[in-house]
């Protein structure tokens, strides 16, 4: 079994508003999960250590918390390994 050590140290989102923001963390978390145990991870062994990821847009399906969080979470993972991780 591969394993994935992601730490986020500082995560920007502008227009969520303060009393969501620990929904949205969890919600970044749980997809982060699900999308990373679910793909081979292969792609991302010669990454190494990422210092920083270019800031994103992510367009969320709605304004909940849930749904902001997975779009976080998808463009997080689309700056890791574009086009490799699946969804």
């Amino acid at each position: 079994m591969r394993r994935v050590h992601l730490h986020i140290d500082s995560l920007v989102l502008h227009g969520v508003a303060f009393e969501e923001r620990r929904a949205v963390a969890a919600a970044i978390e749980r997809e982060l999960t699900r999308r990373l145990s679910i793909s081979d991870v292969s792609s991302l062994e010669t990454l190494g250590h990422v210092d920083r990821l270019p800031a994103a847009r992510a367009e969320a399906a709605s304004r909940k918390p849930v749904d902001i969080g997975r779009a976080a979470a998808h463009g997080i993972v689309g700056a890791l390994a574009p086009g490799k991780i699946g969804r």
